[in-house]
């Protein structure tokens, strides 16, 4: 989150450098509200292989975005069966994200 506040970009943060050797991250995007709490994201999606989870806390009634790394491609398919599902009172909305 301070390399956010910083002026770095989502893609520096979530996918390193440009020109990295590591395989590329398997992301997926979240809508968030200030109501949801990063642990309840957590405790979700942990069964689906949750490798990282990025939250930087939305403003007071405001929308935001969370990005959740997922350790294998199966995993974030299977992540995907929770979409729509509902959260903390929040609908989940994912997307599949290569670069953020």
């Amino acid at each position: 989150y301070r390399r956010l506040l910083a002026g770095d970009t989502w893609a520096s943060v979530l996918l390193g450098p440009p020109g990295r050797s590591e395989a590329p991250a398997l992301l997926v995007k979240c809508r968030v509200t200030e109501r949801m709490p990063p642990k309840a994201l957590l405790r979700e999606f942990a069964p689906f292989g949750l490798a990282r989870l990025y939250f930087p806390r939305p403003a007071a009634g405001r929308t935001g975005h969370a990005f959740m790394e997922f350790s294998t491609a199966a995993g974030r398919r299977a992540a995907h069966t929770r979409n729509e599902a509902f959260v903390a009172g929040v609908q989940l909305v994912l997307l599949d994200s290569m670069s953020a």
